[in-house]
């Protein structure tokens, strides 16, 4: 996932950590997808800036840019599962954390021991 503004960035780390956390699939993806909610002005503004220098006919195509979508976050998912089994084989194999340091994170995110 790439993006100019980063929501994407920001989205797949959150998501991630999320992950981590033990939080279920579908909480997850609300979650990302409140980027829109949150999102909704300064898209509102990119969007008036796009049709002025642009025409009208362009927002159309750079709109989808501008938003979060479940299948965006659904296909980065798919890809780490392809490339590492899992999400847990892309956070130890593809990012390089030991088990121990995904253990220690967990403990952070959620209060819980680690030890």
């Amino acid at each position: 996932m790439h993006c100019t503004a980063g929501k994407d960035r920001t989205g797949w780390a959150a998501a991630l950590l999320l992950h981590v956390a033990g939080v279920a699939e579908d909480t997850i993806v609300a979650d990302y997808l409140l980027t829109n909610d949150y999102s909704e002005s300064s898209r509102a503004r990119y969007t008036t800036m796009v049709e002025a220098a642009l025409g009208p006919a362009m927002v159309r195509v750079y709109e989808p840019l501008m938003v979060a979508d479940a299948s965006y976050l659904r296909t980065a998912c798919a890809a780490a599962a392809q490339a590492y089994g899992d999400l847990d084989g892309y956070l130890h194999e593809g990012l390089g954390l030991t088990r121990e340091v995904v253990h220690q994170l967990r403990g952070r995110l959620t209060g819980l021991p680690t030890t």
